[in-house]
């Protein structure tokens, strides 16, 4: 097995405050447990009470991948990148909706 730079990796998930009143803060993560020692990349967010897309991106991700003679891309996916959601503001309800990471 040896590693593949993937040129990109996003995630992005829509977010929104359920208080008309108060933001909710937070950050945005993506993990990559394959990586010794594990590593991430993150954006802030500030979401109000309309629906608003987070999104963060890893550029030229380290990928393990198995060599085959297929035509499809080399590699399989590894199952050891994680994606989290850490919230700042307390007492506060998050609606989260269409989560996805490409």
């Amino acid at each position: 097995m040896a590693n593949v730079l993937v040129p990109s990796l996003q995630f992005s998930v829509w977010l929104r405050s359920r208080s008309r009143r108060r933001h909710v803060k937070g950050v945005a993560a993506i993990w990559n447990l394959y990586a010794d020692p594990p590593q991430n990349r993150t954006t802030e967010f500030s979401v109000g009470p309309e629906w608003t897309q987070v999104s963060v991106g890893w550029e030229d991700a380290p990928v393990p991948y198995l060599q085959t003679d297929s035509p499809t891309p080399p590699f399989e996916w590894n199952p050891n990148f994680r994606v989290e959601l850490y919230l700042k503001t307390i007492n506060q309800d998050l609606d989260v909706d269409a989560a996805v990471m490409i």
